[in-house]
């Protein structure tokens, strides 16, 4: 669940680059903020998940010249992840 959140994450990101250009100085400004808090959510729930479930570990494939990106989503109190 926690790789879905991220890429959507990312996903909104590039949507709202897409679209700014297009929109004019009101329509930008609104974009913007909601696109910071649909993202806000987006991570609050990913913390919630972390907290309740613990650390967590993805991986995308990456290319023939990076290999495999791995990406760790951890909190930490005073433990290691």
């Amino acid at each position: 669940m926690e790789k879905i959140l991220v890429e959507l994450f990312n996903l909104i990101a590039l949507a709202a680059l897409a679209l700014i250009p297009f929109l004019k100085t009101r329509g930008r400004g609104i974009l913007v903020l909601w696109v910071i808090t649909i993202q806000v959510i987006l991570i609050s729930l990913v913390a919630f998940s972390l907290f309740a479930n613990g650390p967590v570990e993805y991986s995308y494939e990456g290319s023939y010249v990076t290999g495999i990106i791995r990406e760790y989503a951890c909190i930490r109190f005073n433990e290691r992840c």
